[in-house]
């Protein structure tokens, strides 16, 4: 019970964005403006040593002692931006960084053996300190940009959730259940983080309490319960989607993995075109037949008009058509099929339970739930190649529901269960049809 499913990474990625600070145009400036100017400031100090350096143990005279500096710094700046670049491009720049601080390293010597030549150790603290700095407060000025962008490519993970020392203190293993969740899933926020761990806690005891259930029954001897009328919260990262209705068990409706979600809507899309479809196609079969019938009537003569005979019209017939006659003055222009659909609750009503019939607003879990189960049944295959959309949006049409996503989801549910050999399709239509017998004999 405890897989973890695939794509449990991005199980919370609705709410795992972490709250960026946006800093405005004044303040980023003023911050990019100061460490520039430590910056030069550092580059100043070491230039003075390196140039001295050249003096002493080079014999250079004039602005060309300048050079070293030129030299020894901006290679290492140079590096530094290019393991930047490396690193936004996805590679490794760990061999750049290397260099970086080989360079600094061969800096700080350079500076430390100046200041014992001019006879004043001391001022190697301030020399090498500066060389250091140099190349420090430079990453410092292009690292917030660097990891910016890479948070914003997905390169690099989000910080982890921060809690108060005072929750670590009265509450730790919750806490501590909180932040490991958090570390595993890639969530910061600290509120989502801490509903992952109640929601798991939950799990856990529900979980332990139907172990327990399955071991008390299987030592008696007696059968397993059937525990699908149960209503457990699950989070969706310990039970995957079509695991969940062995325990009786729901998908954690605050944070859907991004697979069931896409799922979903794709299930949402194609019952919508299914529906669309078929539409258009009855709507355009009924106008050919309207057609044909008007032609036909208009040379053949009608007959005398029968006595209108009340029949029972099944769940999934198809729309009842109204040829013209003679009320009309036997006219041949085309008339539209009149929808029987809006009188099917009445029908429904009128004939002593006939029809199946569904509450206004949305129905229980247990009783549309079997509905749908019943239906799929008597009507279709488990080898079906049709998706689970398009049947969810025949079922839909014939229970007059908009609840398509849930149709949906039981559909899916039936064909897994029959698959898994858990429910049979005949012995279950056989049963209904023998209920049906029995009460219309009543």
């Amino acid at each position: 019970m405890s897989a973890t499913p695939t794509g449990a990474v991005n199980a919370i990625r609705s709410a795992r964005r972490w709250p960026a600070f946006e800093a405005n145009r004044r303040t980023t400036f003023w911050i990019n403006a100061l460490l520039t100017i430590v910056a030069l400031a550092a580059s100043y100090g070491a230039a003075l040593g390196q140039a001295g350096f050249a003096e002493i143990y080079l014999g250079m005279h004039g602005p060309e002692r300048y050079v070293v500096f030129l030299i020894i710094e901006a290679t290492a700046v140079a590096l530094m931006m290019l393991a930047n670049q490396t690193a936004l491009a996805g590679d490794s720049a760990a061999g750049l960084w290397s260099l970086v601080w080989t360079v600094t390293a061969g800096a700080v010597t350079m500076q430390i053996i100046h200041a014992q030549a001019i006879g004043q150790p001391e001022a190697a603290m301030v020399y090498a300190t500066a060389s250091v700095l140099t190349v420090v407060l430079w990453r410092a000025k292009t690292r917030r940009s660097l990891r910016d962008r890479l948070r914003a490519a997905g390169m690099i993970e989000d910080p982890l959730p921060r809690y108060r020392p005072i929750r670590w203190l009265l509450r730790p293993r919750e806490t501590f259940r909180a932040w490991y969740l958090a570390l595993g899933e890639g969530v910061s926020d600290p509120a989502t983080a801490m509903d992952m761990a109640r929601a798991d806690q939950l799990y856990h005891r529900a979980a332990v309490t139907a172990q327990r259930t399955v071991r008390e029954a299987r030592r008696k001897g007696e059968p397993v319960p059937d525990l699908t009328s149960q209503q457990h919260v699950v989070p969706p990262w310990r039970v995957t989607h079509p695991d969940a209705h062995r325990f009786g068990v729901l998908p954690w409706h605050h944070h859907t993995p991004a697979t069931i979600a896409a799922a979903a809507e794709q299930a949402q899309l194609e019952a919508e075109q299914t529906v669309e479809r078929l539409s258009s196609e009855r709507a355009t079969k009924q106008r050919t037949n309207g057609t044909r019938k008007a032609v036909g009537s208009a040379s053949v003569p009608s007959a005398p008009a029968s006595p209108v005979v009340a029949q029972r019209i099944p769940v999934d017939s198809p729309t009842v058509e109204v040829p013209p006659s003679q009320a009309l003055g036997g006219s041949t222009m085309e008339l539209e099929s009149v929808q029987m659909q809006p009188l099917l609750p009445d029908l429904r009503a009128q004939l002593d339970g006939l029809f199946p019939t569904i509450e206004s607003g949305p129905p229980a879990n247990g009783s549309f739930r079997s509905l749908i189960f019943e239906a799929c049944d008597s009507q279709f295959d488990p080898e079906d190649p049709r998706k689970p959309g398009e049947i969810a949006a025949i079922l839909a049409e014939q229970f007059d529901s908009s609840e398509i996503a849930a149709i949906t989801r039981y559909v899916r549910q039936w064909r897994t269960e029959v698959l898994e050999g858990r429910r049979d399709p005949a012995r279950n239509r056989r049963r209904t049809i023998a209920q049906r017998t029995v009460t219309n004999d009543v």
